[in-house]
């Protein structure tokens, strides 16, 4: 089960033969619901993060949360009632990415220079109970909107900063554990406007995803390319998509999904969602759906089935208020018609049990009153143990 937003590797999927006798073992499938999960912040909800223990921390411009005052930054229990044991960090400006480090404490990254009291400029750790790591302090000059922490426990940051910890880093840089640049990495060169996402391959290279229009000795990736475990442009990629990726992610068998507000890729016509192989190929027999906007994240279900959520009203015609899924191969499914109303999805994160957060800034999910966060209980119990 996905966790944590900043892990881009989906679960494996099944393919053929077993993939028909896994979707013929259901139990049951009825359709999705929305659940009590109602903490009814004042204002939006721009990413969410569940840990292990099925906590959920939740980002956004928000003062008040699950009836408490708290800014832009907070922890839930699983059934959306506020944890009190997570303190408040009190940042200046918004968390825009959060990542799980193995022994539970949190990087965060964003626009914010404060935390409370301490400057802390856009990146920094946080304890397992909320309060400042303040040994880690690795100081860049722009935004950070993108964190993953890889598994020697080095971090990937990405975002639109120049500089961090005074060395020049444009807009990706990898820190040591301490907080520290390591100088192992250097992706200079690239002229990406603003990375809005990075996702690890199993081989150790980096997807990176945004605004980018181009990277290393003048080759054009538009916005998605790869670099190496050591920073250095993977000529080998040859994705070229012609404007923002909002999200990637890495499937069970290595094949990429992205996210986004373009309308080309390869030459080839995909509006905001399309599916690439390893060698950033595109897949011509996945023809999805077309959303009417944007989407901003992407989340593969175990049977395979595909999550979007976004800025799109309608889905190859057919309303879809800011949440769909796919098929598969691409085509609508239309047994999930559950709307985000009056407003747009920003993030979509699955829990165990079948369930899907929602966040964002609309005002209704579904039937129900829900103020920028709600859930979705998708109600589908595999035999073979997937939900």
């Amino acid at each position: 089960m996905l966790t944590d937003r900043s892990r881009r590797t989906a679960r494996p999927f099944l393919r053929g033969a077993t993939a028909g006798l896994a979707l013929a073992a259901t139990l049951a499938s009825a359709q999705p619901t929305v659940d009590g999960f109602d903490p009814n912040p004042n204002g939006t909800v721009t990413r969410m993060t569940v840990q292990p223990d099925g906590k959920v921390l939740v980002a956004g411009f928000f003062t008040q949360i699950a009836a408490q005052f708290r800014s832009r930054f907070v922890r839930l229990a699983a059934d959306g009632t506020f944890d009190g044991g997570f303190a408040s960090t009190g940042p200046d400006n918004t968390i825009i990415d959060a990542s799980l480090q193995p022994d539970g404490k949190i990087v965060i990254g964003g626009a914010f220079t404060f935390l409370g009291a301490t400057a802390r400029n856009r990146v920094a750790r946080l304890n397992t109970n909320g309060t400042l790591d303040s040994a880690f302090n690795p100081n860049a000059d722009g935004d950070v909107s993108a964190v993953i922490v890889l598994p020697n426990g080095k971090i990937i940051i990405g975002g639109a900063f120049s500089t961090v910890g005074g060395l020049p880093r444009s807009s990706v840089a990898r820190l040591n554990a301490d907080g520290s640049v390591d100088p192992g990495f250097d992706a200079q060169g690239n002229s990406f406007t603003v990375i809005r996402a990075l996702a690890l391959q199993a081989d150790g290279r980096i997807l990176v995803a945004g605004s980018l229009s181009g990277f290393g000795a003048g080759q054009f990736y538009g916005g998605l390319t790869r670099v190496h475990a050591d920073g250095a442009l993977d000529g080998s990629f040859t994705a070229n998509v012609a404007s923002t990726v909002w999200d990637v992610v890495i499937e069970g068998n290595g094949d990429i999904l992205i996210g986004g507000d373009f309308g080309t890729v390869n030459s080839q016509q995909r509006r905001a969602i399309a599916r690439l192989d390893a060698s950033g190929t595109l897949y011509t027999d996945f023809t999805p759906s077309i959303p009417s906007d944007r989407v901003n994240s992407v989340v593969v279900q175990a049977d395979g089935r595909i999550l979007l959520g976004g800025s799109f009203t309608q889905v190859n015609g057919t309303a879809r208020a800011g949440i769909a899924r796919l098929t598969h191969n691409g085509s609508l499914d239309t047994t999930l018609d559950i709307g985000a109303n009056g407003g747009i999805v920003n993030d979509l994160v699955e829990q165990a049990g079948g369930r899907v957060l929602v966040g964002g800034t609309f005002t209704q999910l579904g039937t129900q009153p829900r103020s920028r966060i709600g859930r979705i209980q998708l109600q589908e119990v595999f035999a073979n143990g997937f939900d």
